[in-house]
């Protein structure tokens, strides 16, 4: 079992639907450039905390951190203090779905700790939370075999 840490506010994969080019006519699928760079943040990350290819099965868990809006804390005499009606967990659609987040984390980790994703044949967990104060965004992502 490896557990690594992506810092970073994590990107949900989204709907890949393929989209016509107008000059050639060819469909292609566009990749948005923040979840090209978390794919590549969480494949690096992996890659330093020493996760190897497997080639049979392989269960991931993951818990992505989120800041919390600003909205959330105090002002005045109250700042720095998070406010009695701030919710306890981001439920909100600017964090995606945990689905999508976890999507992400899969087809990053393709080639680097399994050589298709299609190998993960359980999800040991997969949540959404707000920072701690002072905490960075992040991932904490386990591979390990089955």
């Amino acid at each position: 079992m490896t557990t690594f840490c992506v810092l970073g506010r994590p990107v949900p994969q989204g709907s890949m639907r393929p989209i016509v080019s107008q000059s050639t006519g060819r469909p292609f699928v566009k990749q948005s450039p923040p979840l090209a760079v978390w794919r590549a943040d969480v494949a690096e990350a992996a890659r330093r905390a020493g996760v190897s290819l497997e080639a049979g099965p392989v269960a991931l868990g993951a818990v992505f951190s989120f800041p919390r809006p600003k909205g959330h804390m105090g002002t005045g005499r109250n700042a720095g203090r998070l406010r009695a009606s701030a919710p306890a967990r981001p439920i909100n659609r600017a964090q995606g779905d945990v689905d999508k987040l976890l999507r992400a984390v899969l087809d990053a980790l393709s080639g680097v700790a399994y050589l298709d994703d299609s190998q993960v044949v359980e999800i040991a967990s997969a949540r959404k939370r707000y920072c701690d104060h002072g905490e960075p965004a992040s991932a904490v992502v386990t591979v390990s075999r089955v």
